[in-house]
C-alpha cells in the first residue's frame, strides 16, 4: 500500500531503507519520533504535517504487523518457489518435452496429445513466472480439462502397472537366465569331460598298473637284495682270484719270499692280508727289503687289474734292496711303461742306470731329468743327458728336429 509507485525490482531496496531508519531511531533513543519541530532523519529538513504523517506510516510499516506479514509472505513464496522449481519437476518437464513430439509422430497418436502440449506450455509459463517472480498473466485457453486429467490419471496407472510387470519380468528372467547359464556350464563341462575321458581312463589304467607293479616289486625286493649281495660276492671273488694270480706272478718275477695271501673280505670284511706263518706278521719274520718287495708286488698287481691310463708314480722304490733285486724291479717298471705312463723319482745312480739300460733297445720312450742347483737356486728341473740314451745319432736327430736354421 505504501510505495505503490515503485518498481518491483526496487521494493527490496526500499524495504531495507525503511528498516535502516528504524535501526537508527532505536540506537539514538528516539522512540517517539516524529514529534512537533523534529527534522527529517534522512535529509535534516523541517518536517511539515504531511511529512510527519508519511514518516509515521513508514515506521508503522517497517516495524509493525505489515512488515511482519510481508516477511512471512516472502518466506512462504520462497518455500513454494523451491518446491515448484525442484529438480524432479524440471526433470519431469524435460521428459514431457522430449516424449510428446515422438507420440505425435507415431502411427497411433493419442487423442490427448494436443491437450498435453497445451498443458506443457502452461506449466512452463507458470514455472517461468514462479522462478522469475513475475506477475502471472495466464494466456487464454490454457486451463487443463477434467477429461485430460482423467486420461492422464488412467495413463499413469497403466504406466505404473506396466512398470511393476516389467520389474516382475526382469526378476523372473534374471532367475531363468541364471538357471540357463548353469545348464550351459554343466553341458560344457560334460563336453569337456567327454573329450578328456580317454586320457583320464589311460591315466587311471597306468596308475592302477603302477600300483600293481609296486606291490610285485615289494614282493621281489628281498630277492633283488639277495641277488645283489650274491652278485657282489661273486664279483669280489672273481676279482680276488685274479688278484691272487697276478700277485703271485709279480712275487715270482721279483723273487719275493713265499707268503700266504688271505682275503678277510670273503668273510664280511674288505681287506687282504699276507702271512708267512700262522699268528705271525711279515715284520716278525721278513727283513725290511723283503717286506718292501712284497709291497711292490702287491702294488703292481693292483695296477695291472685297474683299467685306465692314469700315470703311476714311484718314489725311491729300491731302498734296502740288493743289486739283483734292483735289476728285477727296473725290468718290471720298464715293462709297466708299455701300458702306463710311469714317473720314477730316485737318487740311486745304480737303479737309474738299470732303468735307462732297459730302454736302449725298447720301442717305449724314456726321458731323463735331473734336479740341480744353479746360482743358489735349488730345485731346478732340466733334461739331462745319458750316454746310453744320448748317442751321437740320437743327439743329431734331436738337433735336426729342432730346426734351428731356416733356408
Amino acid at each position: 500500500m505504501f510505495g505503490g509507485g515503485l518498481l518491483d525490482a526496487a521494493r527490496p531496496a526500499w524495504q531495507r531503507f525503511l528498516e535502516a531508519g528504524e535501526e537508527y531511531l532505536a540506537a539514538s533513543g528516539q522512540a517517539a519520533y516524529p514529534k512537533q519541530d523534529d527534522v527529517c532523519i534522512y535529509c535534516h529538513q523541517v518536517l511539515e504535517d504531511a511529512a510527519r504523517s508519511l514518516i509515521g506510516s513508514y515506521r508503522e510499516y517497517a516495524g509493525g504487523t505489515i512488515a511482519l506479514a510481508v516477511r512471512t509472505a516472502a518466506s512462504e513464496v520462497n518455500s513454494l518457489q523451491s518446491s515448484i522449481a525442484a529438480a524432479t519437476v524440471t526433470a519431469a518437464i524435460e521428459g514431457l518435452r522430449a516424449t510428446l513430439p515422438g507420440l505425435a509422430e507415431g502411427e497411433q497418436v493419442p487423442d490427448w496429445v494436443g491437450e498435453g502440449n497445451s498443458m506443457l506450455a502452461l506449466v512452463e509459463t507458470l514455472l517461468e513466472v514462479v522462478v522469475d517472480r513475475k506477475k502471472p498473466s495466464p494466456p487464454a485457453g490454457t486451463a487443463v480439462s477434467d477429461t485430460l486429467l482423467a486420461r492422464l490419471t488412467i495413463a499413469l496407472g497403466e504406466v505404473e502397472t506396466a512398470i511393476r510387470a516389467l520389474e516382475g519380468n526382469v526378476t523372473e528372467r534374471s532367475k531363468l537366465l541364471t538357471e540357463q547359464r548353469a545348464k550351459v556350464a554343466q553341458i560344457e563341462a560334460r563336453l569337456r569331460l567327454a573329450q578328456l575321458l580317454p586320457e583320464i581312463r589311460a591315466y587311471v589304467d597306468q596308475a592302477a598298473r603302477a600300483d600293481r607293479l609296486k606291490t610285485l616289486l615289494a614282493r621281489f625286493q628281498g630277492l633283488l637284495t639277495g641277488l645283489t649281495s650274491v652278485s657282489k660276492l661273486a664279483s669280489e671273488d672273481v676279482l680276488n682270484r685274479d688278484f691272487e694270480r697276478v700277485f703271485y706272478d709279480e712275487c715270482k718275477a721279483l723273487r719275493a719270499p713265499n707268503v700266504t695271501l688271505d682275503f678277510p673280505g670273503r668273510r664280511g670284511h674288505s681287506a687282504r692280508t699276507k702271512k708267512v706263518a700262522r699268528d705271525h706278521t711279515l715284520a716278525d719274520i721278513l727283513s725290511e727289503g723283503e717286506q718292501k718287495v712284497i709291497a711292490i708286488a702287491d702294488f703292481l698287481a693292483e695296477i695291472s687289474l685297474r683299467s685306465g691310463s692314469a700315470p703311476v708314480v714311484f718314489d725311491d722304490p729300491v731302498n734296502s734292496f740288493d743289486y739283483r733285486r734292483v735289476r728285477e724291479i727296473a725290468k718290471r717298471i720298464a715293462a709297466l711303461s708299455a701300458e702306463h705312463q710311469v714317473i720314477v723319482f730316485t737318487h740311486d745312480i745304480w737303479f737309474t742306470s738299470e732303468v735307462l739300460s732297459e730302454f736302449e733297445h725298447s720301442p717305449s720312450e724314456c726321458t731323463y731329468y735331473q734336479v740341480i742347483e744353479d746360482g743358489g737356486i735349488k730345485g731346478i728341473v732340466s733334461r739331462a743327458s745319458h750316454p746310453r740314451l744320448d748317442t751321437v745319432a740320437s743327439v743329431r736327430k734331436r738337433i735336426n728336429s729342432a730346426n734351428w736354421f731356416s733356408t
